[in-house]
């Protein structure tokens, strides 16, 4: 070897509650430079591409054919990884660093390139190299992600460390809008500093993945390995299968036009974008937690289906809308439904696959999730180009769009009604109507915004996010081997100062033996904290 590191990355710790909580903590400060990439990059490349002249049809091949491949690349990256389930961590951290690199050709595009023909042609092909490369990452990262977080608490964990990803990702977004505004629509070279910027925290979200340790594989009774047809042979997980991409069918013929609605029919300004992005954040923020604390009581599956019915009116509303402000009470209300689709949909399929198997079982599901992504953007595009000169009730072009896909997500609302499967193992079926008026009932009055313990559970998020923020902000500025020290420095401290709260639910997700006595005494136990 040329030089010996400074750290051992073959290193594993034996594993235990406390090397689980600091992987947990460490897991969500990824998150969140994960989370500031994509809002640099993926959240304005459509943008990117009608400022290089972009169409609707192509708007909708440049989210259809990187997908496409990346289904494609699935399955055999989950064979991959169940070979080598030891190495999965690896796998991770490899495969997203690759990806995250092939931006540099984009944002050379952006600086070099941008008045040239070849430039959408060469857009294409970057884009669609790193979402290739990155599918190798997807079944790995599941796998650790459903051995990392305790099954008992994922609702939990899962939405305090969305509220982190989340607060990140909109100060990106509103920083990468307010760039773009800087420079002008005509401008590329602004794209290219965010996505500079935004390969910067890609490439620490690297980083600190790979000091995540490395959890122990779960074994189970029923998987010692899958083939394709293990998965497709269990009939919970193919109908949830089919009736998810059905709705996500619905979502896809929408999501890639939202931005250029926005730009190309509201003629807003790039500011607006980031705007209509804070407002569904901040929203979603404050009932993520909520949301986790009635997923992990009343099961994934109910408020998979609350939340799907809630996307309806979360698509239609922005037909009418005739100025980007409209879209901003819209847009508050879609982010507290998303926040549940969030947190309910991975869950639910966690739940339903076993640990060994779970490579393929996610790799599965996200072929579903390819194939809307990759037919519904097409469908879409076509659908826009077809009503630019038609009209269809009175609506034309992308409002034509947006009401299609409401249909289909209602549609698929419905089938998860009738067909979804409760994990009856784990908990009784409950009607999700009972389940909405709980909600109602405690949520909104004393859990989902202002519970018994919103005040120091809003704090704790708060303070996990100022953390978070001043961890990144360190690594940033200091040499790549130094950081690992200093990120895991920091994870220590707050380890220490999470154990020294008696009032918090440990980031496993375990409460406390008071905690416990108290929800046995309480009908609807309201704990924002973790």
């Amino acid at each position: 070897m040329l030089f010996k590191p400074r750290f051992k990355t073959n290193f594993q710790p034996t594993w235990n509650e406390g090397v689980r909580n600091v992987g947990l903590r460490t897991f969500t400060r990824e998150g969140m430079a994960a989370a500031t990439q994509y809002s640099m990059m993926s959240a304005f490349l459509s943008a990117f591409a009608l400022a290089l002249g972009a169409d609707s049809l192509y708007i909708g091949l440049l989210s259809a054919v990187p997908v496409a491949l990346w289904t494609i690349a699935l399955l055999p990256s989950a064979l991959f990884c169940q070979k080598n389930m030891a190495k999965r961590k690896w796998i991770v951290v490899a495969s997203a660093t690759a990806a995250r690199l092939m931006w540099i050709p984009i944002i050379l595009i952006a600086l070099w390139f941008a008045a040239s023909s070849l430039a959408l042609g060469m857009l294409m092909v970057f884009v669609t190299l790193a979402t290739l490369v990155g599918a190798v990452s997807t079944p790995a990262w599941a796998s650790i992600a459903g051995d990392l977080v305790p099954e008992s608490s994922r609702g939990r964990y899962f939405s305090k460390r969305t509220v982190a990803t989340t607060a990140a990702g909109l100060t990106a977004s509103l920083a990468a809008g307010w760039i773009l505004d800087i420079f002008g629509k005509n401008d590329p070279f602004g794209f290219a500093v965010i996505f500079t910027i935004g390969l910067g925290f890609g490439l620490l979200s690297s980083l600190l993945f790979s000091r995540i340790p490395n959890p122990p594989i779960i074994p189970s009774k029923d998987f010692h390995g899958a083939a394709i047809r293990d998965v497709w042979s269990d009939a919970r997980f193919r109908t949830f299968l089919i009736l998810f991409g059905i709705w996500q069918f619905g979502i896809m013929f929408s999501a890639p036009f939202l931005n250029i609605y926005i730009l190309k029919t509201l003629a807003a300004d790039y500011i607006w974008i980031s705007i209509v992005i804070v407002a569904g954040g901040v929203a979603g923020m404050l009932v993520q937690r909520g949301w986790g604390i009635f997923s992990d009581k009343y099961g994934h599956r109910t408020m998979m289906i609350i939340s799907a019915f809630g996307t309806v009116p979360a698509i239609l509303l922005w037909i009418p809308a005739t100025s980007a402000w409209m879209l901003v009470p819209i847009e508050i209300f879609s982010g507290m439904i998303w926040a549940g689709i969030t947190i309910a949909h991975y869950n639910y399929m966690l739940e339903i696959s076993p640990s060994r198997a779970r490579p393929v079982f996610a790799a599965m599901f996200n072929v579903v999730l390819g194939i809307a992504g990759v037919f519904g953007p097409i469908a879409a595009g076509l659908t826009a180009q077809h009503f630019a000169t038609q009209t269809l009730l009175g609506l034309s072009e992308y409002r034509v769009v947006f009401l299609i896909s409401g249909v289909i997500r209602l549609a698929g609302a419905i089938l998860f009604i009738k067909f979804l499967a409760e994990v009856v193992e784990k908990r009784e079926r409950v009607k999700p109507g009972f389940v909405f008026g709980e909600m109602l009932k405690y949520g909104v009055q004393g859990g989902i915004l202002r519970g018994h313990h919103a005040a120091g559970g809003f704090a704790s998020d708060a303070s996990t996010i100022e953390k978070g923020l001043k961890g990144v902000a360190t690594v940033v500025g200091k040499d790549i081997r130094a950081a690992a020290h200093v990120i895991g420095g920091v994870v220590e401290r707050a380890a220490v100062e999470a154990d020294k709260k008696g009032d918090r639910i440990s980031e496993s997700g375990w409460p406390k033996q008071d905690e416990k006595k108290s929800d046995e005494k309480t009908h609807l136990r309201v704990n924002v904290s973790n």
